[in-house]
């Protein structure tokens, strides 16, 4: 029988940021572009669907330090997973 196992992820990270030049509150000179460090904190829940194959879906929360306001962010995603 498959389970449901919830599961936590705390990280840190080298967030790559480059904004268009069009951008107007680029031109002003409010954001820089480069690397920016950051930490994310989510979850989510994996099912074991197929013996060593399975699925997910979690939630993630990002957030960058970029003056002169923070870049935050959420991504969702579904996905596969295969233990080989």
């Amino acid at each position: 029988p498959a389970a449901l196992s919830p599961y936590l992820c705390l990280g840190g990270g080298l967030y790559l940021l480059d904004y268009p030049s069009h951008d107007a509150a680029y031109d002003a000179g409010r954001y820089e572009d480069g690397a920016r460090w950051g930490f994310n904190i989510g979850g989510g829940i994996q099912f074991g669907a197929l013996g060593m194959l399975g699925v997910f879906l979690e939630g993630v929360y990002h957030r960058v330090e970029t003056a002169p306001v923070r870049l935050e962010f959420v991504d969702i995603e579904l996905g596969a997973f295969g233990l080989f």
